[in-house]
Formats: structure tokens, sequence, C-alpha cells
């Protein structure tokens, strides 16, 4: 996929795809284990090997990102400067 700063229309079609393949992939772990799997913070902390501060601050930044997809959308396809 090239980030041309269009949208391809097969992304638009799988917006939420798109958005969670958008985040970082701190954020997509914890994103995936949370809604996915349905680990608890300790859980994910354990896991990841981290603070359950930067867990809990990266899923509440993936959620707002995939709450807001045109926002995500717009990150993920904008031009590169």
């Amino acid at each position: 996929m090239q980030l041309s700063g269009k949208v391809p229309a097969e992304v638009t079609e799988h917006a939420n795809l798109a958005c969670i393949l958008g985040l970082n992939k701190f954020e997509r772990f914890v994103y995936v284990m949370s809604v996915l799997q349905r680990y608890s913070d300790q859980g994910r902390s354990v896991l990841l090997d981290c603070m359950r501060k930067d867990v809990m601050v990266a899923r509440i930044r993936a959620s707002q990102q995939i709450g807001s997809p045109h926002i995500a959308l717009y990150k993920l396809f904008s031009p590169i400067a």
C-alpha cells in the first residue's frame, strides 16, 4: 500500500481495520489485547513487560483514535513531509 495522500477504496470499505493498522505498534498490541483478547491492564502490563500506567495511556489513546476514524485515516494517508 502506497501512502500517496489518497485513501484506496478497499481501505475505506474497512475503515476500522485501517484505523487499527494506523496505530503505533505498542498501541496496536494494547488495543488488540484489550478488545479482542480481553486482557486486563495488569495482564497486559505483565505480558508486555511495562508499567500498567503505560498500558492504560496506550489503551485510551488507541480508543480515541479508533473512535475517530477520519482522524486515523488522515494520519495514515497524509503525505509524508
